[in-house]
């Protein structure tokens, strides 16, 4: 999987960007992925792994050392051609970087404050020559990054440059932003309470690609998420 050149022309097809630590990437995050995609009839969604969640900033990734890009690839790749084939990782300047490493607390969380939202959303837009005024990707984000959303910086003007939606849990009780757009988005119940710390726990006694088979053999239905414990 590679990096896809800009958009040419005036004519941009419906997109759709989904962000965030994925520490690690989960099965939960593939069934956005997928049902992502069908909702919005994406023509292309850009995954855009970052190192902090903003109203996260100041708490080390626990993943740093692991290559995530590596594992969303791999994930990716147990989807349907379908799926595939419209996913994209974007691996540019405002997107994971392994530049945390050594830095001090000052420095990093320096790093955390210029990677805004806003920004990377901007930038996105230039790069694929998005014109908002005729054209507003779909940005999919959680209920968590939701709620923080008062910390962002200028939140106020994320709602004008793209359609916000929100990934809810079926016990989600989402605090309404008036001022902020937006749209609810539901996946399969069974992925609902997949646990990322859990798994995390997991990944630091094996290698990461043991996850990748415990992935093969959840899809197989050898196993189940409450057996791997994920849940």
């Amino acid at each position: 999987m590679t990096n896809k050149p800009g958009i040419i022309g005036s004519v941009v097809p419906p997109i759709g960007i989904f962000g965030g630590t994925f520490s690690p990437f989960t099965v939960a995050h593939r069934a956005i992925v997928k049902g992502f995609i069908d909702r919005y009839r994406l023509d292309e969604l850009y995954i855009i792994p970052t190192i902090v969640n903003y109203h996260r900033a100041g708490k080390e990734d626990p993943l740093l050392d692991t290559d995530k890009v590596e594992i969303i690839e791999r994930i990716i790749d147990t989807l349907p051609e379908f799926y595939r084939k419209r996913v994209f990782i974007d691996k540019s300047e405002l997107a994971y970087r392994d530049l945390c490493r050594g830095m001090s607390d000052e420095a990093w969380k320096s790093l955390v404050e210029g990677r805004r939202f806003i920004h990377t959303l901007l930038d996105f837009n230039v790069r694929h020559g998005i014109d908002k005024d005729a054209f507003r990707p779909y940005v999919c984000i959680g209920t968590d990054s939701f709620e923080h959303l008062d910390q962002w910086y200028m939140n106020t003007e994320i709602g004008k440059i793209c359609n916000l939606v929100v990934v809810q849990g079926r016990e989600s009780r989402v605090v309404n932003r008036a001022d902020i757009p937006w749209v609810d988005f539901r996946i399969p119940y069974e992925y609902e309470n997949v646990s990322a710390s859990k798994i995390r726990e997991k990944m630091r006694c094996r290698d990461w690609s043991h996850y990748l088979e415990d992935v093969k053999r959840l899809d197989n239905g050898d196993i189940t998420l409450a057996e791997l414990g994920w849940i």
